[in-house]
């Protein structure tokens, strides 16, 4: 089953990543890209992902988000300047990450009305790469989230934020972890009311198709 997922304007919250504090790095413009790093679930892990969000009981003002949409967010770049593109990709590009197994096995309420899939410890290869892109990202002048980084899956969202919350679901937890076996990562970027657009895959075979 899958489900239109219409996003709120602004926020990092729209990657799923934490809500940021004050951010400074390149301003918006009509040639910027609002970009985020990610890692993107291969079919069968989207699959797997899409059956737990299938299995809560989502209250009225829940929004699940879409097949498509499902991932976990890496560091989010905020608003990127085309001309800096090639410098980003190629820096990108030179990431050496070993694969490494991402175990998902418990669903919660957050705060800020979202409902995440997260892992009961985040190993070491995320961490690594997670820090090699922020350091990227710093070296380019982008933005930098000064939350500590919680890795999740975003299962779904309040439609009425800072009212409602999606907190009155009945979670559903995971019978078994889901296990994720992570050998890339993606660069995305965040469309108002359409879907993520994959623009580059790093670290590994797939084609992004």
């Amino acid at each position: 089953m899958a489900y239109n997922h219409n996003r709120p304007a602004g926020g990092a919250s729209e990657t799923g990543a934490q809500p940021a504090g004050k951010r400074t790095g390149t301003p918006a413009g009509p040639r910027a890209l609002r970009l985020f790093t990610a890692l993107w679930p291969d079919e069968s892990t989207q699959r797997a992902l899409a059956r737990l969000r299938d299995a809560q009981h989502w209250p009225d003002e829940a929004r699940p988000v879409d097949d498509a949409n499902l991932h976990l967010t890496l560091v989010f770049l905020g608003q990127v300047a085309q001309s800096q593109l090639p410098a980003l990709t190629d820096r990108l590009a030179a990431v050496q990450s070993q694969p490494f197994e991402l175990c998902l096995d418990r669903i919660e309420t957050w705060g800020d009305g979202l409902v995440v899939l997260c892992p009961p410890r985040s190993p070491a290869g995320l961490m690594h790469l997670h820090d090699r892109l922020r350091e990227i990202s710093r070296d380019l002048g982008l933005p930098l989230e000064s939350r500590a980084y919680r890795p999740h899956v975003t299962l779904a969202r309040s439609a009425a934020r800072g009212r409602r919350r999606a907190g009155g679901t009945a979670l559903v937890q995971p019978d078994s972890p889901l296990r994720w076996c992570v050998r890339d990562f993606v660069l995305a970027q965040s469309r108002p009311s359409e879907p993520y657009r994959l623009l580059h895959r790093f670290g590994g075979a797939r084609p992004l198709g």
